[in-house]
């Protein structure tokens, strides 16, 4: 799918648990998607459906996310928080190839609705090495804390500064 959506386009959420999950399940699978997430594997509806209930059992209340997020209500991906460390949390954006030009105004929406109701807490994201670390940190006003390892890959965590995206 190739939509050219209207730069006017406002992201809208719904809890993750209620999206579709053969569309959450194509788009965890699509390989162009994936080359970004060196832990990504093959997954049916039967994981989805599992791994959604996992991410939803995060936070009691969903207004605090994980998010499925629509864009002229086609399934763009999801979004979502979760804990991180003590007191820290770690921002996720996982959307399809037709919305990538989205991503900023996407994760910008996700943390407008986090600080509402946590305004304090650190927010880190992690990217692979494979990834230009030091371009995205430049670009996004990241600052670089660590590099860690997740099942035998290398990623680089970095931390969102008060006013960067």
């Amino acid at each position: 799918m190739n939509a050219v959506l209207n730069s006017e386009t406002a992201p809208t959420f719904m809890p993750l648990r209620d999206a579709p999950s053969d569309e959450l399940a194509a788009l965890l699978n699509d390989p162009r998607v994936t080359r970004h997430m060196p832990l990504a594997q093959e997954v049916d509806i039967a994981w989805v459906d599992t791994w959604k209930n996992q991410k939803s059992a995060l936070w009691p209340n969903p207004d605090f996310g994980p998010w499925a997020v629509y864009l002229d209500n086609k399934l763009a991906g999801w979004v979502g928080l979760q804990p991180d460390g003590d007191g820290e949390v770690e921002l996720a954006v996982v959307l399809n190839t037709w919305a990538w030009s989205n991503g900023l105004k996407i994760a910008n929406r996700a943390l407008v609705r986090w600080r509402q109701i946590d305004p304090a807490s650190p927010i880190n994201l992690y990217f692979p090495t494979s990834r230009p670390v030091d371009l995205i940190a430049k670009r996004l006003g990241l600052q670089i804390i660590d590099r860690t390892e997740f099942a035998g890959h290398e990623f680089v965590k970095l931390r969102l500064l008060r006013d960067s995206l």
